[in-house]
């Protein structure tokens, strides 16, 4: 009994480890559209809907967006990819364990 729920466990762990490699892709997605964002959100409307594109100029909205990308996207990014490998060493070490 205790060594089916050992094995179950470590399918389940197993699973678990797979699915955080692919978080790997999810950050690539990231960085691509942050590249690809501050040249399409000065198109967006705002309240009074007139886009930034036309309020304060095209380039002087992609410089505004681009500048908040740059401060935000590599922190979460580095959030999510510290937390990726978090996950992975509990993982690693709890089928360790189970071994």
């Amino acid at each position: 009994m205790t060594s089916q729920k050992n094995d179950e466990r470590k399918n389940f762990l197993e699973k678990k480890l797979k699915e955080n490699s692919k978080k790997k892709l999810k950050i690539i997605w990231a960085i691509f559209v942050s590249i690809i964002c501050p040249f399409i959100l000065p198109f967006f409307p705002t309240k009074k809907s007139v886009n930034f594109a036309t309020g304060i100029g095209y380039w002087n909205a992609v410089m505004l967006f681009g500048i908040m990308i740059l401060i935000f996207v590599p922190y979460l990014i580095y959030k999510e990819y510290d937390q990726m490998k978090r996950n992975k060493y509990d993982i690693e070490r709890e089928l360790k364990s189970l071994k």
